[in-house]
């Protein structure tokens, strides 16, 4: 009977210690930050030609490097190394410095910057750009990601900082004489060098003038007294055409995709990872320079990106209005975000303290669009065809978690 009451003491404690296994099993399940940002960094080789290697949008097109994709995972190797020093993010920094420097001209054409390696059509109307043809907003993620490596303490030589210098001030003032349309009291960065791109597309041109403001504060001996009077003269002119197009609701800022001019029925609607492009190089702007007045401030900025939670889902739409007007009201009202919205999101919690809506981006990424080993462009409750992700769309991903994991 002893015997019998010893094994059945032995076997409950078995079974409680099991049971509480399990229970911080089912707690511990989802990775840390740190974790999920060194899960996600195997998908980009560190070897300088093939890390920014990508699909096109055709499946059977070969991979082809994009600039972008350098720049972020440049961004946010430099917040791991700055968080604490490695080798590896060493190298990977080194590599992305190299190849972005080696190719700040794909295209020949004399104009420093980066774009895509594709020829593309941007606004649908027949004008078609030629491969590697230049682009404002990628050119203001790849400046962003320089700009990082400068101020990341023992990493580059002295000979490629002075490089990264020099490639950096020709595409501001490059940026400034070619691709800046002003008018009476504001003006803007246009989409890019094309005769036919020159639209005021407000998140490209909010990310530049956010990154020249950086750029200006930052590195202050970089121009001298007329280059910097002119940059910050039209930073500010871009601000005030950025702050005149703002609807400010109850949820804070939000603007339309660009302003048309010749059809204002075409302005279109942000999604998430571009509205998140518009708060991003705002706020870079009241950061570093801040001359134009603002109509809301730093916390109606973030706030704005929580209108496009629903529920346990991020929408590609902001949730704060009704879309009963719209002609496709499902899709505003339905359409979850792709994965680089959710980057952009997480990359905004992060860089501005805000560890619950952090916490909350982070779980439902998880559970949605995980593993972060091999992240899906979708949830996966969409279609498998719209599952396939694309190595810029984890990039974001990884520059987002970088501000969680490593602040």
């Amino acid at each position: 009977m002893k015997r019998v009451l010893v094994i059945s003491l032995a076997l409950a404690l078995g079974l409680a210690r099991t049971a509480a296994f399990c229970q911080d099993l089912s707690t511990t399940t989802r990775p840390s930050p740190e974790l999920a940002y060194l899960k996600l960094l195997t998908l980009f080789p560190e070897d300088k030609d093939s890390l920014g290697l990508d699909y096109s949008s055709r499946p059977d097109a070969p991979r082809l490097p994009q600039p972008m994709t350098y720049g972020l995972v440049l961004s946010a190797e430099c917040l791991r190394q700055r968080h604490q020093a490695n080798p590896e993010s060493k190298r990977r920094i080194q590599n992305c410095v190299a190849w972005l420097l080696d190719n700040s001209d794909l295209d020949r054409d004399g104009l420093p910057g980066w774009g895509v390696p594709e020829a593309w059509d941007a606004f649908n109307d027949g004008s078609v750009n030629p491969p590697n043809h230049e682009y404002t907003i990628t050119t203001a993620f790849v400046m962003q990601g320089l700009m990082d490596a400068l101020v990341c303490p023992g990493v580059l030589s002295p000979k490629k900082l002075a490089r990264t210098r020099k490639i950096l001030k020709e595409t501001a003032l490059s940026w400034i004489s070619q691709l800046w349309t002003e008018g009476t009291d504001e003006g803007f960065f246009q989409y890019s060098a094309g005769a036919n791109d020159r639209y005021f597309v407000i998140n490209a041109s909010a990310m530049f003038l956010g990154v020249l403001s950086r750029l200006l504060d930052e590195q202050p001996g970089l121009f001298g007294t007329g280059e910097r009077e002119s940059l910050s003269r039209i930073v500010d002119l871009a601000a005030r055409g950025v702050v005149k197009e703002a609807q400010i609701r109850d949820a804070g800022p939000f603007w339309k995709y660009y302003r048309f001019i010749r059809d204002p029925s075409r302005d279109g609607l942000n999604d998430l990872c571009h509205h998140g492009f518009v708060i991003w190089g705002m706020e870079l702007y009241r950061k570093h320079r801040g001359q134009a007045q603002f109509a809301w401030s730093t916390d109606q900025s973030i706030r704005s990106i929580d209108a496009f939670f629903k529920g346990d889902a991020i929408m590609a739409f902001p949730q704060d209005v009704d879309y009963a007007q719209e002609k496709d009201r499902k899709k505003f009202t339905e359409m979850p975000s792709p994965l680089w919205g959710t980057g952009m999101m997480l990359a905004i919690y992060g860089a501005y303290s805000k560890p619950q809506q952090a916490e909350r981006c982070f779980r439902i990424i998880d559970e949605q669009y995980g593993p972060f080993s091999q992240p899906t462009s979708s949830p996966h409750s969409a279609p498998k065809s719209q599952q396939r992700c694309l190595q810029r769309m984890n990039a974001f991903l990884l520059w987002g978690i970088a501000y969680s994991a490593f602040r």
